[in-house]
């Protein structure tokens, strides 16, 4: 049971590696919208004079702080609680792994507990035979010297 519930935290954590992979994939993203963005401001900026450049780099550098936005609130809320739940998993997975260690101790001392008390059962039978044999022994030897006492009267 343990195995598999190993199993499953397992896969739980793949499946949060995965999405904080997702999640970081599109903060690049963003980022990456960002910059160029800025740069398509910057080579307006640079270039010819225009009477719509002064319109246009400013809607290029709200668009890019908008994706600046995406990117800082994917960074600090998403991607932050998915490693939250990711860490979580993980002490979650390396209490089990320890739980299973230390069952697997249990289990192994309780098989030679029952090693032990079979070996302990085997000599007490053997004690106990040997008893009754003797018993047997004792009683032939009395009847054989009552026989003999009764048999002088």
């Amino acid at each position: 049971m343990a195995k598999k519930e190993d199993q499953r935290i397992v896969g739980q954590i793949e499946q949060e590696e995965k999405k904080l992979q997702e999640i970081e994939e599109r903060i690049d993203l963003y980022s990456a919208k960002a910059r160029e963005l800025r740069q398509m401001a910057y080579t307006l900026l640079a270039g010819e004079p225009h009477p719509d450049n002064p319109v246009k780099i400013a809607d290029l550098q709200r668009q890019a702080h908008y994706y600046d936005s995406l990117a800082e609130q994917a960074t600090h809320t998403e991607r932050h609680n998915q490693l939250y739940s990711l860490n979580i998993l993980k002490e979650n997975a390396v209490r089990l792994r320890h739980t299973i260690i230390h069952n697997k101790a249990i289990l192994m001392r309780n098989y030679q507990e029952v090693e032990d008390a079979k070996l302990r059962a085997a000599k007490m039978i053997e004690d106990a035979e040997q008893k009754v044999v003797d018993a047997q022994y004792l009683i032939e030897e009395q009847e054989k010297e009552l026989l003999g006492l009764e048999g002088v009267e």
